[in-house]
């Protein structure tokens, strides 16, 4: 018998979260938490979202990765980056990894300005952020993270030789 998906809706309805092992196929191995994020997550419906996800997530001192869907996702604010970041926290303090997949457009946007893929790995697709947490290597090392759609990138700048 499969682990029960749990669900919870914002209450104007603009948010929407899913968790379960059985998500996606590439979460076939177990203690690894899929989490599917939706819609729009600000000040709004961040608070109501942690409280969800410290009832959903790993509770009750169980081990397990976490890959959280973030495709589905449209908005967010420093709300939202200030809760993933204290989620990465709690996970590395517990031996245990928080992975991001798919971060589109303003999201991987907002992910790229305050540098979180540096701390939290973070994949452009599930099936990527699946694979790095089935190899079993931990602790993650982040991936190199390019924003998809942001125009084009600028050349790296050449050192400068000292004068003399």
């Amino acid at each position: 018998m499969g682990e029960p998906v749990l669900r919870w809706r914002s209450q104007d309805g603009a948010a929407a979260a899913t968790v379960g092992e059985r998500l996606h196929p590439a979460l076939a191995a177990g203690g690894v938490r899929g989490l599917r994020l939706q819609g729009h997550l600000d000040f709004v419906n961040v608070p109501a979202l942690e409280r969800f996800l410290r009832r959903a997530l790993c509770a009750g001192g169980e081990t397990c990765h976490v890959l959280a869907d973030l495709s589905g996702v449209t908005f967010v604010d420093s709300s939202f980056l200030s809760l993933v970041l204290g989620l990465a926290r709690r996970h590395q303090a517990a031996r245990r990894e928080l992975v991001l997949a798919g971060p589109q457009g303003q999201v991987a946007r907002a992910l790229a300005v305050v540098g979180l893929p540096n701390l939290v790995p973070t994949y452009p697709g599930v099936a990527e952020a699946a694979a790095a947490l089935a190899a079993g290597r931990w602790p993650l090392i982040p991936p190199p993270f390019a924003v998809r759609g942001a125009g084009a990138s600028r050349p790296a700048a050449s050192p400068t030789s000292p004068p003399g």
